[in-house]
C-alpha cells in the first residue's frame, strides 16, 4: 500500500519535493522526531543525503561519507543489514 501511494505521489511531484513534504509533515505531527532521507549509492558504497528539513546543516557534511557496511554509522548499517536503525537521542 505505501509503495503504491509513494509511486502515485512521485509521478506528480519531483522526488525531493515529495520527500521534503513527507519529512516536514512527519516532524510537525510528531514533536521531537527528526526525519532525514538518504539514498543508498551501492555502486560507490556510500549514503547520499537527499532531504533533512531540520537536520540538514548537521547532516550535510556527512553526505557521501557514510559507508554502507556493518560497522558504519546507523544509516549505512541499516542499509547493509536491511533492518531499521534508530539514532539515540
Amino acid at each position: 500500500m505505501h509503495e503504491i501511494l509513494f509511486q502515485q505521489i512521485s509521478r506528480v511531484l519531483p522526488l525531493h519535493t515529495a520527500l521534503d513534504a513527507m519529512a516536514v509533515s512527519t516532524e510537525a505531527r510528531y514533536p521531537g522526531i527528526r526525519v532525514a532521507f538518504w539514498l543508498a549509492n551501492h555502486d560507490q558504497g556510500q549514503m547520499q543525503l537527499l532531504v533533512a528539513p531540520t537536520l540538514g546543516p548537521v547532516l550535510e557534511p556527512w553526505s557521501g561519507k557514510i559507508q554502507i557496511h556493518r560497522d558504519s554509522l546507523c544509516c549505512g548499517r541499516a542499509v547493509y543489514s536491511g533492518q531499521p536503525e534508530r539514532i539515540p537521542s
